[in-house]
């Protein structure tokens, strides 16, 4: 069964008491030997009542405390009879206070340390003087037994669970119980045979003989208790570890030996030496990680550190155990700031700030930047005693994604640059070329040459800067200076020492003949043939290859400027003869049909003429619409409707559009469900025609035609259903590409050019068109255009 001893710790730091108790509570748990129960006092006063009302096991008290010091207690209670131990713990660490504690009684001193192996050490004191005390009190009772009979001395020693001994003043065993025996492997026969000449030199280490004197004599000459740690032999050799508890023996007022206890220390010892190696081991993790580990109290003073944080810090270990982590390392600016974070993670665990990334500065000054995991650190109890903290050092991290932003800046700077490039006019996209470059590569001079492979010339095109009318009035040969040797080779030259290089110049016998700092860029089309060079000078600034990147970007642009300037007058002069030839071919294609249909209307009076006049008149009609319909489409895609948007009634444009086939004998198919209520979008005139067309659709398909329209909030939705055969669903994404035909086995002819049309203006409107599905037969299309 585990025994508890109740303690009293007099201490006026009440963070300090509870961080003592967590650790003798813990060391305790982990032994499993004893149980440790803790009263607590602040004050002298108050300390004194509690020791009268209460038994303590042991008293742990601090040296300054309110009301006065640890010796004024320790002086009242030896002159109450009171024997408990009496262990100082102070943070003074002052050598004659130890001294003086020692003269007035005190059991051992100890000065605070938060190291773990400091702790273990007051754990062993106070659990060895608790023991040694309820021996000297178990001793006391048997002493007075003995005094009546001193014949029965060694029947009561036989019946203690440790080894009792009594030595005289020489050294000489003179008696030993049982247990005694057993622990040094010697039997009641061999203690008879050597009973007058066993002496500690017999049974202790050689190295330790003059100690042991040392402290016997100190014993008697101050008659005082003392525990110590040894190594002895048993019997047959073997060294083991003993804690020997003395205290003199006193005749006649005279001290004439040596009585005590001794208790096998071995298990003790394993159990530090295990709690060392795991201590070791744990630091020894931590000090390979390759991160910075560091644990503070709730004041910000460090308690434990590993390698990788040492290195970072640019100190030793020794060195910064203890000293404060805000004042020594963290900028004042913002200190208040790190601190407040670290209060925050202590009073909620999920809180925002389990993940933070600050400035720390290092021992010589240096700021880096460390992205920190945080947590709470806790006691047995859950109660938090600091904060745990793991950082990466991410300074070059930062400053490398700080120069990627930057290029991203300069990305972004680009695209917008080129973006507002009009490639297809020639000297206004060289202008704007120019002033790009210079916002983002600037320079004091800039030439952009074309090759003339004809004369093996390179032609000044632009010029800016100085000296820009002399760069424009002169043109030379591909075989001098960089930029012509740049024309011939098609790679880019950076010149940062022109004197090194005897091509380095731009005019001969100009000031321009030499120039500090040269970028010559080719021009390179898409044919891979090199169409020009663009040149930039400076006259103090070198150039790089991010200056040269940016250039090479606006050089693609300027060698398709180029090309597209001599494609573009090309289109242009085509597009004018197509445009032309359209026109004509309709003027004259629409002469003849007019003729045509004028007799076909001259036939209708005549009765037998009716069925091939009919087919005559439609056939007529499908042309006239086949060719304003291509009229259209030319139209749409010049972008030469100008119309003005206006407020329209979406209503009368379908009724205009329905109205288009009254003359047609489709006209009593067509069906609608329109009103005369007002239904208003922006639209233009063209609009009609892409009804026209969807109506069309579904008289020459369906044979039948049904108009609606679909109030949206926002919209309105125009379905014009047939009851045609439908569209597979694998010729749907065809229907709006122009030329293309999906129903070629009705006979039906047509320009595949309808649907475009609807698609390009529903377009113009900002809306949308599509088909869907009539089941069971035909379809609907339908268009949704804004509301006005």
């Amino acid at each position: 069964m585990i025994k508890t001893y109740k303690l009293i710790h007099i201490e006026d730091d009440f963070d300090y008491s509870e961080i003592f108790q967590m650790q003798m509570q813990r060391i305790a748990s982990k032994r499993h030997d004893i149980k440790l129960e803790f009263d607590v006092a602040s004050s002298v006063k108050g300390a004194l009542q509690k020791i009268d009302k209460n038994s303590y096991d042991c008293i742990v008290c601090d040296h300054q405390i309110i009301g006065g010091n640890g010796i004024d207690i320790l002086t009242k209670i030896k002159t109450r009879n009171i024997s408990t131990p009496f262990i100082f713990l102070t943070g003074q660490g002052d050598e004659q206070v130890a001294r003086e504690a020692f003269v007035h009684g005190a059991n051992d001193y100890f000065t605070k340390d938060m190291e773990l192996v400091g702790y273990d050490r007051i754990y062993n004191s106070i659990k060895s003087n608790i023991e040694h005390f309820k021996i000297q009190k178990q001793r006391k009772e048997f002493e007075d037994k003995l005094m009546e009979s001193e014949k029965n001395f060694g029947e009561w020693a036989d019946l203690l669970p440790i080894s009792i001994y009594e030595v005289d003043n020489t050294g000489t065993l003179l008696f030993a119980n049982k247990i005694a025996y057993n622990t040094f492997g010697y039997t009641l026969d061999d203690f008879d045979d050597f009973d007058n000449f066993i002496n500690i030199s017999n049974v202790f280490m050689p190295e330790d003989i003059d100690k042991i004197k040392e402290n016997i004599g100190n014993i008697m000459k101050n008659r005082t208790i003392s525990v110590n740690d040894y190594t002895v032999l048993k019997k047959d050799g073997t060294p083991f570890p003993i804690r020997v508890y003395a205290s003199p023996i006193i005749r006649n007022h005279e001290v004439v030996g040596l009585r005590g206890a001794i208790i096998d220390n071995t298990k003790d010892i394993e159990m530090q030496e295990k709690l060392r190696e795991e201590v070791a081991t744990t630091q020894r993790y931590i000090d390979i990680a390759d991160i910075m580990v560091i644990s503070i109290d709730l004041e910000g003073y460090i308690i434990q550190i590993n390698k990788k944080g040492c290195e970072i810090l640019g100190y030793e270990k020794e060195e910064l155990l203890g000293i404060n982590y805000y004042d020594s390392f963290i900028p004042i600016s913002i200190r208040d700031k790190v601190k407040n974070i670290i209060n925050i993670i202590n009073l909620d665990e999920n809180n925002i700030y389990q993940y933070n990334e600050n400035i720390i500065v290092d021992r010589n000054g240096e700021e880096k930047i460390i992205a920190w995991h945080n947590a709470p650190l806790k006691d047995k109890t859950g109660k938090i005693i600091g904060t745990l903290c793991s950082g990466e050092d991410i300074t070059t991290k930062k400053k490398l994604e700080e120069e990627l932003n930057e290029s991203q800046e300069r990305l972004k700077k680009l695209i917008v640059a080129t973006k507002e490039i009009n490639i297809l006019d020639k000297s206004k996209a060289l202008e704007n070329i120019s002033d790009k470059i210079k916002g983002i590569v600037p320079y004091d001079r800039l030439a952009i040459y074309e090759v003339d492979h004809e004369k093996d010339m390179l032609i000044p095109i632009l010029a800016k800067g100085e000296y820009s009318e002399e760069v424009l009035n002169h043109s030379f040969l591909l075989t001098e200076g960089i930029t012509g040797r740049v024309a011939r080779t098609g790679a880019v030259e950076i010149i940062n020492d022109p004197t090194s290089d005897a091509d380095a110049k731009i005019i001969p016998k100009t000031p321009l003949e030499k120039i500090e700092y040269i970028l010559a860029v080719p021009l390179i089309g898409h044919e891979k043939k090199i169409l020009g060079v663009i040149d930039l000078y400076r006259d103090y600034n070198k150039f790089d290859s991010t200056d040269k990147e940016v250039v090479e970007t606006f050089a693609a642009y300027t060698a398709t400027v180029l090309e597209n300037a001599k494609l573009y007058s090309n289109i242009t002069e085509a597009k004018k003869h197509n445009d032309m030839f359209i026109s004509i071919l309709a003027h004259d294609l629409k002469n003849p049909l007019a003729i045509s249909m004028a007799y076909a209307e001259m036939l209708n009076s005549v009765p037998d003429a009716w069925p091939i006049n009919k087919k005559i008149y439609n056939a007529n009609t499908s042309m006239v619409d086949i060719i304003e319909n291509v009229l259209l489409y030319v139209k749409l895609e010049a972008g030469e409707i100008k119309d003005k948007y206006v407020k329209t009634d979406l209503n009368e444009v379908l009724f205009d559009s329905i109205l288009e086939f009254k003359e047609r004998p489709k006209y009593k198919n067509i069906h609608n469900s329109l009103t005369t209520e007002e239904y208003l979008i922006n639209a233009i005139p063209i609009l009609r025609n892409a009804f026209t067309n969807l109506i069309d659709n579904a008289l020459k398909y369906g044979d039948n035609c049904e108009i609606s329209i679909e109030v949206k909030k926002s919209s309105y939705v125009v379905r014009i259903k047939d009851k045609g055969e439908g569209i597979p669903d694998n010729l749907k994404p065809k229907l709006f590409k122009k030329f293309e035909r999906i129903w070629g086995e009705n006979g039906i002819k047509g320009t595949g050019l309808g649907l475009s049309i609807v698609k390009y203006i529903v377009n113009l409107h900002n809306g949308k068109v599509w088909v869907e599905d009539d089941h069971p037969h035909g379809c609907v299309f339908l268009v949704e255009l804004p509301k006005a």
